[in-house]
């Protein structure tokens, strides 16, 4: 595609970003919707997301580092009733906590603990610090997280 062409669709560089983004975070938190909520189960839920999470990851690794990196950046941008990742790790959390799955407690440790746990093993993956597939470590972060947070 030349240059030129991009630009009849888009006025600039980041508006392209932007949409790329928002286009594939849309689609990341489609799956994450369908599959986590899917379930009742706090434990289970953490364990969608973390096989969901890794399997985005390993999919297309680039992507993927790409929107969790750039999710920080472009909060602002997010309307009100934007549905994200993180919104769907925080209803687990509140749901947990009030179905008494999860520990009570600063609701936003508990969220941190689940997002930053998965988020963070697929930017080593990304910048290849963690070798082995995470498909295969899903179950074991997932437990992991799972003793952090339960009640």
């Amino acid at each position: 595609v030349a240059d030129g062409s991009l630009y009849r669709h888009f006025k600039s560089k980041e508006e392209l970003a932007w949409y790329l983004f928002e286009v594939n975070l849309k689609e990341y938190t489609s799956t994450l919707l369908a599959k986590v909520l899917a379930v009742r189960d706090a434990r289970e839920r953490i364990r969608i997301f973390v096989e969901e999470s890794f399997a985005a990851c390993e999919k297309n690794p680039t992507l993927f580092y790409y929107l969790i990196l750039s999710e920080h950046r472009e909060l602002a941008r997010f309307t009100q009733d934007y549905i994200h990742p993180g919104n769907i790790v925080q209803q687990v959390v509140a749901e947990g906590q009030a179905s008494g799955e999860l520990r009570s407690g600063e609701a936003e440790i508990l969220f941190s603990i689940i997002l930053g746990s998965a988020h963070r093993l697929c930017v080593r993956r990304a910048r290849d610090q963690v070798k082995l597939p995470l498909t295969e470590l899903a179950g074991e972060l997932s437990e992991s997280i799972w003793r952090s947070v339960k009640a």
